[in-house]
């Protein structure tokens, strides 16, 4: 996969046990710089996640490049819309995750082995952002269950999260999520 390297330049299956919290002792106690780090790659890895849905959905290039033409981060994510359109994957789900590990090594320098913990926390951003987007849009919450059935009881944890409130959580409410679960990963 090509992800990371031609972004870094710009830039100078989980399963259902995948969401469930590991182990107090496997806690890699991330730094404050590799916290920042991994948010940036959690933010890369969400517009990655929404890139290759508009792929594997068969759109061409050009529809997820019009929507992000117009974000002020569109220097990095029309690029991003040609590494993930140029990379070969059948899930965006497991793309995500792939993309998350390699940024983490690359970009944060934070190996594999010591990652997986801040990935469980970025696919529970994806769900949660998912689980906005779609409560917005007034698609039932049923919907959202039914496309993360496979990630267990946590997802749904967090899809009622989303939609206990009486209005739709703004836009960016799921970074909580990342927040709140990257908390027990810092170092004290």
């Amino acid at each position: 996969m090509k992800t990371i390297l031609a972004l870094s330049a710009l830039m100078i299956g989980l399963c259902s046990a995948a969401l469930a919290a590991p182990p107090a002792a496997a806690s890699p106690d991330y730094t404050a710089a590799e916290q920042k780090q991994l948010g940036y790659c959690m933010w890369l890895s969400s517009a990655a996640y929404t890139i290759a849905g508009y792929k594997l959905h068969g759109d061409p290039d050009s529809v997820p490049k019009k929507f992000y033409s117009a974000d002020p981060q569109s220097q990095v994510l029309l690029p991003l819309v040609n590494t993930v359109y140029s990379d070969k994957f059948t899930d965006a789900w497991d793309y995500a995750g792939d993309f998350y590990r390699d940024c983490a090594n690359n970009l944060a320098q934070v190996p594999p082995e010591r990652s997986g913990a801040s990935g469980i926390c970025m696919h529970a951003t994806l769900i949660a952002a998912t689980a906005r987007t779609a409560r917005e849009a007034g698609t039932p919450k049923e919907k959202v269950y039914a496309l993360y059935t496979a990630q267990g009881p946590a997802a749904r944890k967090i899809i009622d999260g989303v939609y206990a409130p009486k209005t739709v959580p703004i836009q960016g409410t799921e970074l909580q999520t990342w927040s709140d679960c990257m908390a027990a990963f810092s170092e004290p």
